[in-house]
């Protein structure tokens, strides 16, 4: 009798573990008694049993359930159609696993960098993650939950219902950003200036190398006409047209980044080429070094003037480097063009030998070029202490009305300071009574190792010796060294590349672009 071999359960289930599975044994149905299914287990493993015959219920089934699939981008019009009168909540365990979910999504840079791609700035992308979550967490159905939280990429998932809720719900502020985004396309810079557009302008380019007069004409043309205004590189550069033009008759202004000196009914400004505005009216405007439109720093700064200037005439001064650019410029400006080509007053000579390495060999009248600020004095003590020279010093860093002292020291020729040791500073269109320009060194720290001086600066930088006006009759260039020697002959003889790109920067948009960020930022400030 099976039901009476059957052992007691308690007995049993002390033995299980150490029981084999009866072969025909399968697992205990849904629709067994446990307590039934343990005692058949067991009778089962101890040979004692049979295994039933039970019959399948009529609400068995064996087929799997295939989970509920959904299209991410069909998510955001069904949301938008939810009564959230009648909709059920999440429950809070899954309420809090999906708001994990959605923190982490918003919070995600991979998240933040795709959504530029729909014109949602990284200022603006906070208030609209935030706004997101709410909206995602009240209306998610359960089905849903189960769906994001079973998946690999939920990011990837997240973000076109992200898209969609953003295009739909912030439909202004993201149509500002995209109008600021498209105005302020880099490719097109004549467009940032309206107004200067709407005139005719005429641009005059005084074409050649130093030492040709091309900023003593263009200044000429600045002092006849009632207002204009002169762009310089430098401060001292500035403040030496600001000293002549006063000393002329003609009333000018100073605007540097360290000196604002504005004369009463003064209607000329002379400006270092950051400080020029772009919104006031001149009858003519000098843009002095125009080849440095090129340079990695500060080229952005000669290219927002010649586009931006509102003036009827404007005169460019500068080597035949740019004169691509310019043209290309004037092409897209609809800006009319004239070029006047300029050679040297003076022949530039250099000399068969150098220094050789011996500062006893500096003579009267020279400048002495060196590219730090420790090399300058060493150089100053060292010939004041082994030569009979004085030495004056000009470098960037001097105090404005210092430079101008040693400047005008050296120009003096009845004092005793006839020796000049100065900076790359000199290369930039500053009148000194240079005789010979001897470079100390022919390599730089470009601010990561020591590079050679670039051919167009080496050339710039010699071209002040024997300049127009000066004592002496032609102009000398040597080196400190004799190994530089043949770098300097080099240089001199190469022909001005010319350059096929200026230099822009987002920094000068002043116009619509300006406008339109405070109008998106007041925009928002009022929404939120």
């Amino acid at each position: 009798m099976a039901s009476s071999l059957l052992l007691r359960s308690r007995t049993l289930s002390k033995l299980r573990p150490f029981l084999p599975l009866h072969p025909q044994f399968h697992s205990i149905l849904p629709h067994s008694h446990p307590k039934l299914g343990l005692d058949l287990e067991l009778g089962l493993r101890l040979g004692l049993a049979s295994p039933p015959q039970f019959q399948k219920p009529p609400f068995y089934c064996t087929s799997t359930v295939q989970p509920q699939t959904f299209d991410p981008k069909s998510i955001y019009s069904e949301f938008s159609n939810v009564d959230l009168d009648s909709h059920q909540i999440l429950p809070k365990r899954q309420w809090e696993s999906l708001s994990a979910i959605l923190r982490a999504f918003t919070s995600s840079p991979w998240t933040s960098d795709r959504s530029l791609a729909i014109y949602i700035p990284s200022s603006f992308f906070p208030t609209a993650a935030k706004s997101f979550r709410h909206f995602f967490l009240r209306r998610c159905s359960l089905a849903l939950f189960d769906h994001v939280s079973s998946i690999e990429s939920p990011n990837e998932f997240l973000l076109p219902v992200f898209f969609d809720y953003c295009l739909n719900a912030f439909a202004d502020e993201l149509k500002q950003f995209k109008k600021l985004m498209e105005t302020a396309d880099l490719t097109k810079p004549h467009t940032w200036f309206p107004f200067a557009r709407a005139m005719k302008r005429r641009i005059i380019y005084h074409c050649g190398p130093t030492n040709s007069g091309k900023t003593y004409n263009a200044l000429q043309r600045f002092m006849e006409v009632k207002n204009g205004v002169y762009c310089g590189p430098l401060r001292l550069l500035a403040m030496e047209v600001f000293d002549k033009v006063n000393s002329l008759g003609v009333y000018c202004s100073l605007l540097t980044g360290q000196e604002k000196k504005i004369f009463p009914f003064s209607n000329h400004v002379a400006c270092t080429i950051e400080m020029v505005s772009t919104e006031d009216l001149y009858d003519v405007a000098v843009i002095d070094e125009v080849q440095m439109m090129t340079d990695p720093t500060r080229g952005y700064a000669w290219t927002r003037a010649l586009l931006g200037l509102k003036a009827d005439e404007i005169h460019l001064c500068g080597d035949p480097s740019v004169l691509k650019i310019v043209k290309r410029i004037c092409k897209e400006t609809g800006d009319e063009l004239r070029v006047h080509s300029y050679e040297r007053f003076k022949p530039l000579v250099v000399e068969a030998k150098s220094l050789l390495g011996d500062l006893k060999n500096v003579r009267s009248g020279d400048c002495i070029v060196a590219f730090s600020r420790r090399e300058i004095f060493e150089v100053k003590l060292a010939i004041e202490r082994f030569t009979k020279h004085k030495c004056c010093v000009i470098y960037g860093a001097l105090p404005p009305e210092t430079r101008r002292q040693q400047a005008s020291l050296f120009n003096d020729q009845d004092n005793e300071y006839d020796v000049l040791v100065a900076s790359d500073a000199v290369g930039m269109g500053l009148n000194l009574n240079i005789r010979r320009v001897v470079f100390y060194s022919l390599a730089k720290y470009n601010g990561d190792k020591m590079m050679p001086v670039p051919a167009s600066q080496v050339k710039q930088i010699s071209g002040r010796a024997g300049r127009r006006g000066s004592v002496y009759p032609d102009g000398l260039v040597t080196t400190f060294l004799l190994d530089d020697l043949s770098y300097l002959i080099e240089c001199l003889q190469q022909p001005f590349d010319g350059s096929e790109k200026g230099c822009v920067s987002f920094a000068f948009f002043e116009h619509s672009a300006s406008c339109l960020l405070r109008s998106f930022q007041l925009l928002l400030s009022v929404s939120y």
